[in-house]
């Protein structure tokens, strides 16, 4: 009963240890599994700037909104992919400024009011932003009432693309504002002293010859030069500020190609042959190209000149219906029929209004009302340009009243050109494109001339999926085999494989030599050690391009500063320099003993004394010697007649003599005061935010993620 008793009065706190170990262990496993919920906030980190921590979330809002603001200015419906790289780029140097800025902005009591707000849209002083998207072409002046429409309308727009477009705007102004006023802070608190400028113009309008005796360093064999260890530890100690580097990978890789085989070529040529007989016999020719061509059917009408030297002589004489082919074009196979020819302009001149639909919820009804209801407006009366400038989503050619000058086919969206090409002039049409509802207005055609219309049945030249599997297995086999770096070596060097290298890859590289899309093979040697294959999953081939990569990093370099091992060959080379720098300028003393002129110091070591005619302070470069500028500095210091001690130069070392000086009025302290001043005031600003940029320590993490 005792032992009883003790159990049920220690339960409770059995129990309490046991689910107390039970949570503890729970705590540590999320901790320690896959970093931790405590520790995976830097996983969705895409910066560190200031001690400020950026999310990766709040960097893509930011992205896809400059990207939608991108396609509404454009009037584009998408973008490429350098597009959207750029806008990555844009948002971050908007982001990296605003959170380097905003702390010095409310130290300094910097902002924007309303007031001023107000006064860059409406007010007198409009800024160029507004200037450039509400100025009337005819007139060169800024069309206020514009201003003030687009203003009163942009809330009425469902898409809400008007009212973002403003707003991104604004804060762009305001952005630009701010930094203009920092600027204008720093800049006020330049000054150039009196007595500098008074000592730059004297040593700018000192005007001075001399003759020289030069000795290249490569006058000194190498084997005259002792280098230790201790001589390259010293240098670097000294030195290394000169040797700071951003993070780097050294990567060998070798391609295997992916390319069409003879058996490849033949099933192309095979291919279109066999479609001979059923195109030329064929009343659908447009259904039959879609069904089965590998380039969907064109239905652009084409002059002679417009067309492939393959079938231009053809087409001019053929009748409608008469093919040509099978011929091969490029990577091709094809056949091309005369489909239908027709007498039209080859421009034309025209004008629109853009009403596009929202992309947010697809309202295509509401948007073919609203541009109904502009074309009836624009055929009761209504001023064409006015509506264009007030309503058109194509914000580049509202500012000209919609004017989208002369036109060629194919160069816009097909819908519009063929609608503008097939109307009559003066006509307005309501068009449909991908970019959403077009006013069109055609205002004049050029001359109407011969046009054929040529449907082509492509087949493309492309590697088969046998091709591929058989590359695929090709490059597998060659991963598998050569697992470590010297097993790699041993094999390129036995098989007829080119070994490719890229040295000093940086983190945010995008590309290799030979591969313009290589982020996920630079990605994965981030994460991969020396010496050792690159992967990504565990999976060492990477497909880019028409290629698959196999590659190992050689070399790894961490941002700061680079470790002696690293630059070494450099430091030695300098070092190199300046031993023999010294050995030069004990000859030089040697030779020069208690003579006063150059002469004797260049019988006795065999050199031809040159000479240097109107050398002053700003000058960089000496005839026959190149860029010198320790040398002209030296000599601007010295006295007419004054024999110089032997100077160490860029690219050997010196000995001169001043036999001229000339002292002119072409700059007055007062010119060179101000144009001092002018030249801090251009960079004064740049270089106060680069120090900030500096100080910030900003980690950037955008590798993880693009």
């Amino acid at each position: 009963m005792a032992t009883l008793e003790r159990i049920r009065n220690r339960a409770g706190v059995l129990v309490g240890v046991v689910i107390g170990m039970a949570l503890l262990a729970f705590v540590l496993g999320d901790l320690f599994s896959q970093g931790g919920a405590a520790f995976r906030g830097d996983r969705f980190e895409i910066a560190e700037i200031a001690g400020k921590s950026i999310p990766y979330k709040h960097f893509r809002n930011e992205v896809d909104e400059l990207t939608e603001i991108n396609k509404f200015s454009s009037g584009q419906s998408s973008i490429d992919a350098e597009t959207r790289e750029q806008i990555r780029n844009q948002v971050w140097q908007r982001m990296t400024r605003e959170y380097i800025m905003t702390d010095e902005y409310d130290e300094l009591g910097i902002d924007v009011s309303s007031e001023e707000l107000w006064d860059m849209v409406q007010g007198e002083n409009i800024h160029p932003m507004i200037r450039q998207i509400f100025t009337n072409p005819e007139t060169g002046q800024v069309n206020t009432m514009a201003i003030i429409r687009f203003l009163k309308s942009y809330d009425q727009d469902p898409t809400g693309q008007r009212r973002a477009y403003w707003l991104y705007l604004e804060d762009q102004m305001v952005r630009e504002r701010k930094f203009t006023k920092f600027s204008n802070l720093i800049n006020k608190g330049l000054h150039v002293s009196t007595p500098e400028s008074q000592q730059r113009a004297q040593l700018n309008n000192k005007s001075i010859d001399f003759n020289f005796l030069m000795q290249n360093f490569s006058a000194i064999p190498d084997s005259l030069v002792e280098i230790t260890d201790d001589d390259l530890e010293d240098y670097y100690e000294d030195h290394k500020q000169l040797y700071k580097q951003s993070a780097n990978r050294d990567i060998e890789y070798v391609a295997f190609e992916i390319e069409p085989t003879e058996k490849d070529v033949e099933a192309a040529r095979d291919y279109v042959q066999e479609m001979d007989e059923d195109f030329r016999k064929t009343s659908e020719t447009e259904e039959f190209i879609n069904l089965n061509s590998d380039v969907p059917f064109d239905d652009t009408y084409y002059n002679s000149e417009e067309l492939s030297d393959s079938i231009a002589g053809f087409m001019s004489s053929a009748n409608i219906g008469d093919i040509y082919g099978p011929y091969r074009e490029e990577e091709s196979f094809k056949l091309s029929k005369l489909n239908d020819i027709k007498y039209l302009p080859d421009s034309v001149r025209a004008r629109h209004i853009l009403i596009q639909p929202s992309r947010q919820r697809r309202n295509i009804q509401n948007a073919q009302s609203r541009a109904d209801s502009l074309k009836q407006e624009i055929e009761q009366g209504a001023d064409f340009s006015a509506l264009a400038s007030e309503h058109s989503d194509d914000r580049q050619t509202a500012a000209e009243g919609g004017n989208l000058g002369w036109i060629k086919q194919g160069e816009m969206a097909p819908a519009l050109t063929d609608s503008a090409f097939f109307a009559s002039t003066g006509e307005v049409k309501l068009v449909q494109s991908q970019y959403g509802f077009h006013i069109l207005e055609v205002l004049e055609k050029g001359p109407a001339t011969k046009k054929v219309q040529v449907a082509t049945l492509v087949r493309r030249i492309e590697p088969s999926s046998k091709t591929y599997q058989n590359v695929y297995s090709e490059a597998s086999k060659f991963a598998g085999q050569n697992q470590t770096y010297d097993d790699f070596q041993e094999s390129l060097r036995n098989k007829d494989l080119t070994k490719r290298m890229a040295n000093n890859v940086q983190i945010n590289s995008k590309s290799l030599p030979g591969l313009e899309d290589a982020r996920s093979l630079i990605r994965a040697a981030f994460d991969t050690k020396e010496k050792k294959i690159i992967t990504s999953n565990n999976d060492p081939i990477f497909e880019i391009s028409d290629k698959f990569i196999i590659g190992f990093v050689t070399d790894v370099s961490k941002e700061g500063i680079a470790s002696l091992e690293e630059v070494k060959n450099d430091v030695r080379v300098k070092v190199k320099e300046n031993k023999k720098a010294s050995i030069l300028k004990e000859r030089f003393n040697e030779a020069l003993g208690d003579s006063k002129s150059l002469a004797p110091v260049a019988d006795k070591m065999g050199l031809q004394i040159m000479e240097a005619n109107d050398i002053n302070y700003d000058t960089y470069s000496i005839p026959g010697a190149g860029s010198e500028p320790k040398v002209v500095g030296a000599a601007t210091a010295m006295e007419e007649g004054q024999l110089s001690f032997p100077i160490h130069g860029e690219n050997g070392v010196f000995l001169i003599e001043v036999t001229n000086m000339e002292e002119g009025q072409n700059m007055t302290p007062q010119m060179l005061q101000q144009r001092e001043m002018q030249r801090l005031q251009r960079t004064a600003a740049f270089d106060a935010f680069t120090a900030l940029k500096d100080a910030a320590e900003i980690e950037d993490k955008r590798h993880k993620f693009y």
